[in-house]
């Protein structure tokens, strides 16, 4: 068969399909055993299915020469073509009434969500990118209604109270809308014993499963960079501590950025990264401490089994992958309704992240919980992730301290420094983890002003003049003013 005619004819009866992504790369759709997957024109496995349709249909082995012919032509149509796609991972939205979430790539299956009902179709061509760690989800028992999720999610997560079962239902269903709004960091904490590293698997399994399984945490902000990019939903298990540079960089996902670095074999040309992703956590103790992070983070507390609570890894799995399907059914039936819901959202005061506030409202409203209760949950959640910064804060425990007793505060950084030292030593505080000059105290209250004042009701600020002072005021003080 000759090569020139063979891919032509193709194209035209739509076994191979073409199209740009937006960073330029060239992308071919191939249809293999009533299955249509989509590649990089320019990978190894492009170019094996290539090699693969050819004997399908012709019974020819294609020689590397010929196959260098045939990834030519196609490279001039889609250096000609005028389309341009945007591939999602694993979620894709269509407006803001249609959903479609790919199921599997062995059937090439994907759930699509439209007018109020679920239903399996093809994959659309150009809608994913699968990428190599991609794994099947299972099919969804669409016969679960929304008003079954939360007890299924009660059954298999062994979260604090009501309140948390709440929230992460909502986090749960919000995060299978789709990247059209900022989601926030899920922190899920809790002490030895809690199963934390089961309860950061299952959400995995439920929003984006991975032929990984979730990843330990590393310091390491290529890595990080990586991972973002080539995922949907990113999980770091058993956190003990986020770097400055990390933290940020988890800010930029929520919200989205994008990233650079040199392409390999090229002396200028820049690779560019887009970090737009849903991020998963699981630490012990506090581990999100900037305030930029916290605004951007929802906290997830767990219970510790008892130990007639106490079951193998094994038995907890199998039993979460037989509700997996009605999870899911749940789910994408909650969603149907949110995505039909054109009821306004009237709260008016909301967290930073408004726009998942009001998808929050919509979810809690498919969920039968009223929009009040559901602002509630958020904004007592955010109190609560301000007080564990706090708590977790030697400088931030001596200066509620000394600021119990008093409305206003006025000092040099140095005299205020060794006031906080005689109140650590009073509290039996260990002295070193305190700052060790007036300059790193500085440095340690500019990034809990906002905790101060919205728990303690503690304003801080610096006044320069002769010599520079520390002005703190303390709103919440009742009784004589005393300095």
């Amino acid at each position: 068969m000759q090569i020139k005619k063979g891919v032509y004819n193709n194209l035209k009866r739509g076994i191979i399909t073409l199209s740009k992504r937006e960073d330029g790369a060239f992308l071919c759709s191939i249809l293999l055993e009533d299955s249509k997957k989509t590649y990089q024109l320019d990978s190894k496995n492009c170019r094996l299915a290539l090699r693969v349709l050819w004997d399908e249909l012709y019974g020819e082995l294609l020689s590397e020469k010929e196959l260098l012919e045939m990834v030519s032509y196609l490279e001039i149509e889609c250096f000609k073509s005028k389309r341009v796609t945007k591939l999602c991972h694993r979620v894709c939205r269509k407006g803001k009434s249609k959903l479609i979430y790919q199921l599997n790539l062995d059937e090439n299956e994907s759930l699509l969500i439209e007018n109020g009902e679920c239903s399996i179709i093809d994959t659309p061509d150009f809608c994913f990118d699968s990428g190599s760690n991609f794994k099947n989800q299972v099919i969804p028992d669409l016969e679960v209604d929304s008003d079954e999720l939360l007890p299924y999610m009660d059954k298999h997560f062994n979260v604090r109270n009501t309140d948390d079962l709440i929230l992460l239902t909502i986090l749960v269903v919000s995060s299978m809308l789709g990247m059209g709004f900022n989601h926030p960091v899920i922190l899920i904490q809790g002490e030895k014993g809690s199963g934390k590293s089961e309860c950061l698997r299952k959400l995995e399994m439920i929003i984006d499963p991975k032929n990984s399984g979730i990843c330990t945490y590393t310091n390491s902000k290529e890595a990080i960079v990586l991972r973002l990019t080539n995922s949907y939903f990113t999980c770091f298990d058993n956190v003990s501590y986020i770097s400055g540079a990390i933290s940020d960089l988890f800010c930029s996902a929520v919200t989205g950025s994008c990233d650079s670095a040199r392409k390999l074999y090229t002396d200028s040309e820049e690779r560019i990264l887009n970090l737009h992703a849903i991020i998963a956590l699981t630490s012990i103790n506090v581990v999100a401490r900037s305030s930029d992070l916290v605004d951007r983070s929802c906290l997830i507390l767990l219970s510790r089994f008892k130990a007639s609570e106490i079951k193998t890894e094994a038995e907890i799995m199998s039993s979460f992958r037989k509700d997996l399907p009605k999870l899911l059914g749940g789910i994408f039936n909650t969603i149907a309704k949110v995505l039909e819901d054109r009821k306004k959202v009237t709260v008016k005061k909301k967290i930073r992240l408004a726009d998942f506030h009001e998808m929050a409202i919509r979810i809690g409203r498919a969920l039968g919980i009223k929009e009040r209760e559901v602002t509630r949950i958020l904004f007592q959640n955010r109190f609560e992730l301000s007080l564990n910064i706090l708590e977790a804060s030697s400088v931030a425990t001596c200066l509620i301290e000394l600021m119990k007793d008093k409305s206003n505060y006025e000092n040099t950084p140095t005299n205020c420094l060794n006031d906080l030292k005689a109140i650590a030593k009073r509290k039996g505080i260990d002295l070193s983890t305190l700052p060790k000059d007036a300059s790193r105290l500085t440095r340690a209250l500019t990034p809990i002003i906002d905790e101060l004042s919205s728990v303690y009701g503690i304003e801080f600020s610096v006044c320069r003049g002769t010599e520079r002072r520390y002005v703190i005021k303390n709103r919440n003080f009742e009784g004589d003013d005393e300095k």
